[in-house]
């Protein structure tokens, strides 16, 4: 509307999206069509008539003011500079440490005992291990139907600070893997990184309890400060040409793909060289290679192909021996990547190492292969996958991770490197090819919007200038993301304004007050639209009233992806743990509706919700000490509320019901008292 308005009717101004109004006047509902009409006035507003087919009058707004469109909005629509983003870590404010845990597996870091009756699992991936990313699949599919919180820790796996030399490559990718489950299992897993301070292992208990208390999925630790990411912009840098360009050679990894091509030509246009060596699993087989070689030529640049799998590490040295010695290699620009997406829960370990093998392992040798050369460019090919936590993309995450903490790694070392976390390119290549309307959809909700080429070329340039060894390139629109209804996640909180996990306990709560409000046949009626308006958005049906209640999820278009999103909508909607499953266990909007109903059932009484508070008391009782001080001071207090909620709640006396004190009082006496407490609140 917001182009309709300035192109439309005329007006020759940036762009613009509605901001008051007066005059406004609705004359019927029910119209399934419009036609819409625009007048430009001489103050700048904007009168707009709506009617039906009928031309029957539907809607009239007296005079439209506009103004501009806030730079999150339009930015990444002109490719503004504010596309280029990275990621910083700041403090989480502590809490009062976890009291009690369970260990899964060794006990590397020597946390100390544990309570194997814990809600609260760490599984610890820091010791000597060969396949930790392979461990760490079999681990997460093993708890998607676990109800406890498995959180995940490492050590030295990720960089937080510039001065973090990312140590242990081998542990990185466990990060991208959890990342993805995380995204398709809200709630579920913790990731954790420590430094080699005593006094971070230490502050464990206490990480983990400050991220579960603010709902950070990620935290890293240093010297015993708790520290969660957040993706920040970054100001814009001019490029300047490479000097080595005119006399070095530029390697150009998966070269004869869609955007190795690109990269290759603009190497050549912007950055001055003349000399590439341009390889791919094909070599001069692949399609295009012919081409791209003439349209180097064209240019001014001699470029040869070589067939070449990086992930080989032998055949990978054999071409960088080939370089002659009076043309050095100067540029490492890898490119190269394969996809088999799919949800954690199907992943097995050779798609996981299918898709690692050419990303990670090809950037690992490069890096290893590289170390005596003298590089002035050094550009890794990520993706945005690996640092939002891409759902649906388990094992290409964990790729991207890797990728991100070798450029990490290197950059801690005093070498050239960047490693360019992508978001999605509007130009369609072999990793993007088979990306439906549906998809397109799927991203936008979640404020990726595709960028065009020339764009991308120019965020490149930029990254290479920007002094950070993790960028992430991508087109981005916070209103985009708040429109499309998505939850807005921790790493994203610096760019969007949300209400947080306070606005959709809110809304799940309106929900159940709505039910217990409602008629029987009401609840149902809730339920069913709560559903179909759901399945609309993930579905990209135009209205709610386009899903056919009696229609099975599959035939409706939902794949296990869209399930996953579909699942978890509901779930923030309705405050309800829904398993993974929950949509193919229950095939149409129908019977997903009648399961609804049956979860939210309870609420009648005192509910899901406030037995999840009761455990929450219980296991905070728990874990305070016989007699500790705290206790003791708050005990005559509560004691007190308990009694005086029981007088205003029940028409039993207080004291033949309630213990004098809390020595004696059983967790079965707190959850009758606040049982009664939640369920008239």
């Amino acid at each position: 509307m917001a182009r309709a308005l300035r192109d439309g009717a005329g007006l020759d101004r940036p762009a613009e999206l509605p901001f008051s109004f007066t005059g406004f006047a609705l004359h019927t509902e029910g119209a399934t069509a419009l036609r819409v009409r625009l007048a430009a006035a001489p103050d700048g507003t904007v009168a707009v008539s709506m009617t039906d087919e009928t031309g029957a009058p539907v809607l009239t707004i007296g005079a439209l003011a506009c103004r501009p469109a806030a730079a999150d909005v339009a930015g990444a629509r002109r490719g503004s500079g504010e596309s280029l983003f990275a990621v910083d870590w700041s403090p989480v404010a502590g809490t009062a440490p976890l009291a009690r845990w369970a260990l899964h597996g060794p006990d590397h870091l020597g946390v100390g005992a544990a309570d194997q009756d814990a809600d609260v699992v760490i599984a610890q991936f820091t010791g000597p291990a060969t396949e930790p990313v392979t461990e760490a699949l079999a681990l997460v599919q093993s708890w998607l139907t676990d109800e406890r919180t498995l959180v995940v820790v490492t050590r030295g796996a990720v960089a937080a600070r510039a001065e973090d030399t990312v140590p242990d490559l081998v542990h990185a990718p466990v990060w991208g893997l959890v990342k993805s489950a995380q995204s398709e299992n809200p709630g579920r897993f913790l990731l954790v990184d420590l430094d080699d301070d005593p006094a971070s292992l230490t502050a464990l208990p206490a990480a983990i309890a400050a991220a579960g208390a603010h709902g950070e999925p990620q935290i890293a630790v240093r010297a015993g400060v708790a520290l969660a990411p957040r993706l920040v912009r970054l100001p814009r840098r001019i490029a300047t040409a490479a000097p080595l360009a005119a006399t070095g050679t530029a390697l150009v990894t998966g070269a004869t793909g869609t955007l190795g091509a690109e990269l290759a030509k603009h190497l050549v246009r912007v950055h001055g060289y003349r000399r590439l060596v341009l390889t791919s699993r094909s070599g001069p087989a692949a399609p295009g290679a012919t081409e791209l070689v003439a349209d180097l030529a064209e240019l001014g640049a001699l470029a040869t192909v070589v067939a070449c799998d990086v992930a080989d590490r032998a055949a990978l040295a054999d071409v960088l021996a080939a370089v002659p010695a009076e043309h050095p290699l100067t540029a490492v620009a890898h490119t190269a990547a394969v996809l088999d997406d799919g949800v954690v829960a199907t992943l097995t370990p050779e798609r996981l190492h299918h898709v690692l093998a050419p990303k990670a392992r090809g950037a690992l040798n490069l890096h290893e292969l590289t170390l005596d050369a003298d590089l002035e460019i050094f550009a890794l090919f990520s993706s945005a996958a690996g640092v939002l936590g891409g759902a649906g993309q388990g094992n290409y995450a964990a790729a991207n991770t890797h990728v991100d903490a070798i450029a990490q790694h290197r950059a801690a070392l005093g070498l050239p490197s960047v490693s360019l976390a992508w978001g999605p390119w509007a130009q369609r290549s072999a990793l993007t090819g088979d990306l439906t309307d549906a998809d397109l959809r799927r991203l936008a909700r979640h404020g990726l919007i595709p960028m065009a080429t020339e764009d991308g070329l120019r965020l490149f340039d930029e990254a290479l200038t920007a002094g950070r060894a993790l960028v992430v390139p991508m087109g981005f629109s916070p209103a985009a993301l708040r429109a499309g209804g998505a939850e807005v996640a921790p790493l994203l909180r610096g760019l969007v304004r949300t209400g947080g996990s306070a606005s959709v306990a809110g809304s799940a709560e309106a929900l159940r007050r709505k039910l217990t409000a409602a008629s029987d046949t009401e609840r149902g009626r809730i339920l069913l639209d709560l559903v179909r308006t759901q399945t609309a958005i993930v579905l990209g049906y135009g209205t709610p009233g386009l899903v056919d209640a009696r229609r099975g999820f599959v035939e409706l278009g939902l794949d296990s992806l869209t399930g996953v999103e579909l699942r978890n909508r509901l779930a923030r909607g309705t405050g309800l743990r829904l398993p993974a499953t929950t949509v193919f266990d229950h095939p149409t909007p129908d019977a997903l509706a009648r399961h609804l109903r049956t979860g939210l059932a309870p609420r009648a009484g005192a509910g899901p919700a406030a037995l999840a508070e009761l455990a929450r008391l219980e296991r905070a009782l728990a874990g305070v000490a016989p007699g500790a001080a705290e206790l003791m001071a708050d005990r005559g207090a509560l004691a007190a509320r308990l009694r005086a909620l029981l007088d205003r709640l029940t028409d039993v006396p207080a004291h033949t019901e309630v213990p004098d004190s809390l020595d004696s009082a059983t967790a079965e006496d707190l959850y009758t008292l606040l049982d009664q407490e939640f369920s008239n609140s």
